[in-house]
Parts: structure tokens; C-alpha cells; sequence
């Protein structure tokens, strides 16, 4: 009469030790719970942290990021990491074909003080000058100036004959972002919005 009773006790304790290898189960998975949450803490505010970090204002902005980054305008990169390639072709008309007109221009690489290329092109029309430019005498299309119908950019003003860009616009000078309405002031001049950290052309 011993032994089912035995046998019974034995397979109670069996059962309650499973039980409690269950509850171990348990308390692991929430553990694996925590730590999925602290990790998708820490990557959010990662990439938060990450995403306007390289807007800029001046050179000094970019420091942290880089002691060779600089901070480039809206519209601007790094440039090119060559010299200017100049390339003179032509020096006037007459070393042209018929029909043809000796244009100067900025060759690749080269920017705004650089030595100007040349070459022979057939001779500009209205209709084939780009908008904000025009067709002279001379064949050759030509920016329409500021002062004589073309309307400069946001944040630029008409300035004085030979003064800032193709059309002499001139950029609005500025100390901070208050003197630039909606904009960003960017290196002393006003933006639609604020400059970017770039490293220097490779």
C-alpha cells in the first residue's frame, strides 16, 4: 500500500520543480524585454541627436565635426580639389568661322577672379539665351543686369554698376539670423536657410 503513495509524492514534487523552471523562463524574457527597450532608447536619440549637426553658420560651427571642415552657403559645395583649367582657343571674331563668336568663360574648376577660357560658338539669338540673360551685339549671351529689368534672388539687392554677382546683385549683409527675416545668416550674408559643415575638395 506504500508505493502508490510514493509514486505519488515523487510525481508532485517533479510537477512543482517544473513549475518553478517555468517562472525562471519567465523572468528571462523579460529581461530580453529590457534590454530591446534600452536599445531602441539609445538608437532613437542617436539618430536624433545626429540629424542637424551639420548645419552652420560660420567655420567655427564645424570644428567639432572636423578641424579641416569649413561651413559652405546654401548653393555652394567644396569646389574642385584641381587647379583651373584654362583653355584659350580664340581671341577675337575674326579667329572664328562665319557665323561664329569668340565667347570668353570660366573653364572647369575655375571660379569667380580665375583666368577666363575662350572658344568659337555660333552666334547667340533671343531665343537661345538662357532666361536672365540676353543677346548684344556682340553674339555672345550676356547677364541681364539688375539695374535694367532682371530681379534679383531673395536676400540680394541691386547694388552698384560692377558690384556683387553676373547681375549685380549684391548679398544682404547680416550679423545674426534676426537681420534675415525667414533666412539664416551665413558667414555675414543672408540664406534661405543655414550652411552646410563640408570638408575641402579631395
Amino acid at each position: 500500500m506504500d508505493k502508490p503513495w510514493t509514486t505519488f509524492a515523487v510525481w508532485i514534487v517533479l510537477g512543482c520543480g517544473s513549475g518553478e523552471g517555468g517562472g525562471s523562463g519567465g523572468d528571462a524574457d523579460a529581461d530580453t524585454d529590457t534590454d530591446a527597450d534600452t536599445d531602441g532608447d539609445t538608437d532613437a536619440d542617436t539618430d536624433g541627436d545626429t540629424d542637424s549637426s551639420d548645419d552652420c553658420r560660420s567655420d567655427e560651427d564645424c570644428q567639432d565635426l572636423g578641424m579641416s571642415e569649413f561651413c559652405a552657403p546654401p548653393g555652394t559645395g567644396p569646389g574642385c580639389g584641381i587647379p583651373c583649367e584654362e583653355e584659350r582657343l580664340c581671341e577675337g571674331d575674326v579667329d572664328c568661322a562665319v557665323g561664329e563668336a569668340c565667347a570668353e568663360y570660366l573653364g572647369n574648376c575655375c571660379f569667380a577672379g580665375s583666368p577666363l577660357s575662350s572658344r568659337c560658338q555660333p552666334r547667340c539669338t533671343e531665343a537661345s539665351c538662357e532666361t536672365g540673360t540676353r543677346c548684344p551685339t556682340s553674339g555672345v549671351c550676356e547677364p541681364v543686369p539688375c539695374d535694367e529689368g532682371y530681379d534679383c534672388e531673395a536676400h540680394t539687392t541691386c547694388g552698384a554698376s560692377g558690384a556683387g554677382d553676373d547681375h549685380g546683385c549684391v548679398r544682404d549683409a547680416c550679423t545674426d539670423d534676426a537681420d534675415c527675416g525667414a533666412g539664416a545668416c551665413v558667414l555675414g550674408g543672408c540664406y534661405e536657410g543655414p550652411g552646410t559643415c563640408t570638408p575641402p575638395a579631395a
